[in-house]
């Protein structure tokens, strides 16, 4: 219900978003290429944000019951939280276990960027194909020190800034646009 999400790799102070858009409509469709934008509220610290598809260990995550230490309300860990203890691998902040190792997409972020900078992802079509068919989500983490911060889809002072995924795709030979701003997690 927060109306800003945070993403940090800080020692200590670590916080990785979750989303997660309404699929559905796209199944069986050929994805010619997708975008997600975003809206800084703030930054510290330079860097990436990068994006990847959250992997089927994880597919049980809920918005009302994902934390740092649980996919599901205080029943299902993250998968790569290997000793159960919500250490430094918790949090779906494992590559390759908890989120894919090949990039979906990234931006560049800038200390001190003023609050509605815009961010647009172009994402790779064969990753964004991918969650497509598995529809688990998109896992948005900082690759530096500093903090990202972007409002989500509970942010009311302004909606045409919460998170908007654009999708191009071809079925039965047209190419239609989807628009869809819904928003669902993050992790702290």
């Amino acid at each position: 219900t927060s109306t800003l999400l945070y993403s940090q790799s800080n020692a200590g102070s670590r916080a990785n978003d979750l989303l997660k858009f309404d699929l559905s409509t796209l199944a069986g469709a050929t994805i010619t290429d997708a975008t997600l934008n975003w809206w800084t509220s703030s930054t510290s610290g330079t860097g990436n944000a990068k994006l990847h598809r959250i992997l089927a260990a994880n597919s049980a995550w809920t918005e009302a019951g994902v934390t740092w230490n649980y996919a599901l309300a205080s029943t299902t860990r993250w998968a790569g939280d290997a000793a159960s203890d919500g250490g430094t691998d918790a949090g779906c902040s494992v590559a390759g276990t908890d989120y894919a190792t090949a990039e979906m997409g990234s931006v560049v972020l800038t200390n001190g960027e003023a609050a509605g900078t815009a961010k647009s992802a172009t994402l790779n079509v064969t990753e964004f194909t991918s969650e497509v068919a598995a529809d688990y989500g998109i896992f948005l983490r900082k690759d530096s020190s500093g903090y990202h911060a972007l409002y989500s889809s509970d942010y009311t002072t302004d909606t045409t800034k919460r998170p908007q995924l654009v999708v191009n795709y071809t079925t039965a030979g047209a190419v239609i646009p989807i628009f869809t701003n819904q928003y669902r997690q993050r992790v702290n």
